[in-house]
């Protein structure tokens, strides 16, 4: 190989690697995501409380912390009437997983419905609470 070749495989070489470096740093500009377990469980219960009292999770929005909420049930309309938290949940590092136990009004029949679901809550960059079962 003629010298200028050699160069010229060194460029392409060393902006290959650059590129692998950017797209590794992907969007968060190379900051660290941190997960402060007691704020995720207060702003989980935070959000089940407003629900329990007949709030809507678009309101939580609006508070100081905010707190986006993305539950089927909720946005649907369902009424919760109690809820269990529990244990403490795990973290993947980003998020905390957390098993409840809703508890919705119960249906003309009568009958409550007992809902075993995971909620993942995540406090950074934003605070958001996203069911992630649907429940038994």
């Amino acid at each position: 190989m003629t010298p200028i070749f050699r160069i010229f495989d060194l460029n392409l070489t060393r902006i290959a690697i650059a590129m692998c470096a950017l797209l590794c740093a992907g969007c968060s500009g190379g900051r660290t995501i941190t997960l402060d377990e007691d704020i995720a469980r207060q702003s989980l219960t935070k959000a089940l409380d407003a629900w329990k009292s007949g709030g809507k999770a678009e309101d939580l929005q609006h508070q100081a912390p905010a707190i986006a909420v993305n539950d089927v049930d909720w946005s649907h309309g369902r009424k919760l009437v109690g809820f269990q938290v529990n244990g403490n949940g795990t973290s993947d590092g980003r998020s905390l997983h957390v098993p409840v136990t809703l508890t919705m009004q119960p249906s003309q029949r009568g009958a409550a419905a007992i809902i075993k679901a995971t909620y993942a809550v995540g406090v950074d960059p934003a605070i958001v609470v996203v069911r992630e079962t649907e429940g038994d």
